[in-house]
């Protein structure tokens, strides 16, 4: 056997009436259902493939029919126009697809983040790019019990030698970062100084231990700084020292950056959110 995909390697081989089949360990290479410059070759061997009039079995190198079907390999849901709502699912299967013209058929998406639904599907290579039409619903980058399923169409996802492939209900992997839906300032005190400012995102957002790091204010009012970063459910809380300037509750030249951190906000699937300097609201 040579070039066999994935790296795999040939183990035994048990003979019933006329069929001779080859058992072969799965390698360490990555998923690979296509033939590829796989082959077979076969030397004369007296104890091996043989009738029973003992005439010897031999052939050289050949490429076997290719009767695995594409297999799946990730499902990852995205937001690819960072509004708060998932608007793309991308499927990389484990070979060269065939020309789709199948559309939209055989595909079935349930409980679709913020209410989307599949727009199109297109293919390039071994990938399968579904584009939603976004929902009415509220902005929820989050996979929550959004599952996507596949049945066999003659004229849909298969890979070149017609071998149709299915999908299981599956929930994709969440590649959509939590977007900021709103950044408010607060006077908590009601002392004419701000003290605080309010973010809220488009889904729960994981538990938060980066302390200050990656946040920058500038231009503050009254001078205020930062004091402390707290999160909840999909609420950031940025507390503020109020600052020695004059009281002043107005936005002014005031903004809050965030540079994308590991600890700092992301959900639970480890998507970083971050943004450039922008203003709160009063």
């Amino acid at each position: 056997l040579n070039a066999v995909p994935s790296g795999g390697t040939l183990t035994s081989v048990l003979v019933t009436g006329s069929t001779a089949t080859l058992n072969i360990a799965e390698g360490a290479g990555t998923p690979d259902t296509s033939v590829g410059s796989f082959t077979i070759a076969l030397a004369a061997n007296s104890r091996g493939i043989r009738d029973l009039a003992g005439q010897l079995a031999s052939f050289t190198a050949t490429a076997p029919v290719d009767k695995a079907a594409p297999v799946v390999v990730s499902l990852q849901q995205f937001d690819n126009n960072a509004n708060g709502k998932v608007d793309t699912v991308v499927a990389v299967f484990s070979e060269q697809l065939a020309t789709d013209t199948a559309g939209t058929a055989g595909w079935v998406l349930s409980a679709v983040p913020s209410s989307g639904s599949l727009a199109s599907v297109s293919v390039s290579g071994s990938t399968a790019t579904l584009a939603l039409t976004e929902g009415a619903g509220a902005p929820d980058t989050s996979a929550g019990s959004f599952t996507v399923t596949l049945t066999a169409t003659a004229n849909g996802i298969r890979d070149v030698a017609g071998n149709q492939t299915t999908i299981a209900v599956t929930t994709p992997v969440d590649k959509a970062p939590p977007v900021r839906l709103s950044m408010v300032m607060n006077d908590v005190d009601s002392n004419g100084k701000i003290d605080q400012v309010v973010m809220t995102f488009s889904e729960p957002l994981a538990p938060y231990t980066a302390g200050l790091t990656g946040w920058t204010l500038s231009s503050a009012p009254s001078g205020a700084t930062l004091a402390s970063v707290s999160v909840t459910g999909s609420t950031a809380k940025l507390t503020l020292n109020e600052g020695p300037g004059a009281p002043t509750t107005a936005v002014g030249s005031f903004t809050v950056a965030l540079a994308a951190n590991a600890a700092g906000i992301c959900d639970s699937d480890q998507n970083q959110s971050s943004w450039s300097a922008t203003a709160p609201t009063n």
